[in-house]
């Protein structure tokens, strides 16, 4: 490091500190200060349910079991009755109340900050699959459903984990050239149908998937409905591998 460099890393510290000293960082979810920003506090670090093994080898599905009595190459139910498209999903939490509460604001109420803090999480979660991606590619939304949110939190968080990865990013690879209906309330089986062929990978976009290993971002894994349906446009269009990384994941869901 040249000592320019040095000097103006230190200008930029110093200023950082000066900062957290006028206005400290707060905790990202209940805004009590913390050490440093984009963090959360020990009360609401000890809410959250953290995924690790033992857990599906192929979804991530946590299983309830000791860990010494799951093969690690063990298969939840589903995959067994139906091998998933993609290669390896995982996630940082489980999807519960604690963690509803970063996901929904940043999801419906315009907490685009969240990100930071979120893809950290999933940094954590998922860096070999990081590790082992040629480029990340977020989940994208219909273009009537980003005129009204006016943001896609699947980008935000692929911008986020890129610079802290740094990793390539195709954030428009995918369209979602086929409007469909909020997945909330549907069947495994109704949201399978609901985004079937509704995506697709941008001819402008080819080059950059063809050959690759990559790794697909949303927020929320639920039944794996949407991540397959990308998986697929992803393989159709010469992808080698791609695996499915999230910020949360549900594990009781409709059949």
């Amino acid at each position: 490091m040249t000592q320019a460099a040095s000097f103006f890393q230190h200008i930029k510290r110093s200023a950082s500190e000066g900062l957290n000293v006028l206005l400290p960082p707060l905790c990202v979810v209940c805004e009590q200060i913390v050490s440093e920003s984009h963090g959360f506090c020990g009360g609401c670090w000890r809410s959250f349910t953290f995924i690790s093994n033992p857990m599906c080898s192929c979804c991530g599905l946590p299983f309830e079991y000791e860990a010494q009595t799951i093969h690690e190459a063990a298969l939840c139910g589903a995959c067994i009755e139906e091998t998933p498209h993609f290669s390896k999903a995982c996630a940082a939490l489980v999807y519960n109340e604690p963690s509803k509460n970063i996901i929904l604001p940043f999801k419906h109420q315009d907490r685009t900050d969240y990100a930071k803090a979120m893809a950290r999480l999933m940094l954590t979660a998922g860096q070999a699959m990081i590790d082992n991606a040629d480029a990340l590619v977020p989940v994208p939304l219909h273009v009537m459903r980003l005129f009204s949110r006016r943001y896609n939190q699947s980008a935000l968080l692929v911008h986020e984990l890129a610079k802290i990865s740094e990793k390539p990013m195709i954030l428009h690879a995918l369209k979602r050239y086929r409007s469909t209906q909020s997945q909330g309330h549907l069947s495994r089986e109704q949201r399978r149908k609901n985004v079937h062929n509704a995506f697709m990978v941008r001819s402008k976009s080819l080059g950059e998937v063809q050959g690759k290993k990559l790794l697909l971002v949303d927020d929320v894994f639920t039944t794996g409905a949407t991540a397959n349906a990308c998986v697929i446009a992803l393989q159709k269009a010469g992808a080698t591998r791609v695996d499915v990384l999230t910020f949360a994941r549900v594990v009781k869901t409709n059949n």
